[in-house]
């Protein structure tokens, strides 16, 4: 039923007069492959504003996608040697370091004053290596423009992990 009427409203749309040779459309990309989807909802589930596809699939099983990058070693060559102006955190950046050996490692600054640590990939996110009572970050979402996740920075004020947004310097 709502694929016929998804149909009908595109058909509809590209019948009318609205239709001109000034609009050019890229190739059709498949978001989700392989998967059967009976209904979706767009949300904010984390609320770090970022839109994630919430859908179930015809096994009944309640799944949901988000934007951004799949975080895996390939991702290094992009994350790494920038540096993230924390948004609604003034003052606060975080520097993401590749190393000649290939590992990556972070800082999180406010003023002249930073820590960090080494990050690892775990199970599609970024996560420290190793544990401190002081500072932490986490970041489970890479787009070309913003990182996000959860992060602590004991010294800036932040005495416990909570949820960030930081767009590209």
């Amino acid at each position: 039923m709502k694929k016929q009427l998804l149909v009908a409203s595109l058909s509809m749309l590209l019948s009318g007069p609205a239709l001109s040779s000034d609009f050019s459309f890229s190739n059709p990309k498949t978001i989700l492959p392989n998967e059967d989807i009976q209904s979706f909802q767009l949300a904010d589930l984390d609320g770090n504003g970022t839109i994630e596809i919430v859908y179930l699939n015809s096994n009944g099983e309640l799944k949901y996608a988000s934007q951004g990058m799949f975080i895996d070693e390939s991702i290094k060559d992009f994350i790494g040697n920038t540096v993230w102006d924390v948004v609604d955190r003034e003052g606060f950046k975080i520097k993401i370091n590749l190393s000649s050996r290939g590992s990556l490692s972070y800082t999180i600054n406010k003023g002249m004053y930073g820590q960090g640590s080494s990050l690892i990939i775990e199970n599609g996110v970024l996560q420290p290596n190793g544990t401190s009572s002081y500072y932490y970050l986490m970041i489970d979402s890479v787009t070309t423009t913003q990182i996000s996740g959860k992060f602590m920075y004991s010294k800036g004020g932040i005495n416990s992990k909570v949820p960030f947004t930081a767009t590209k310097s």
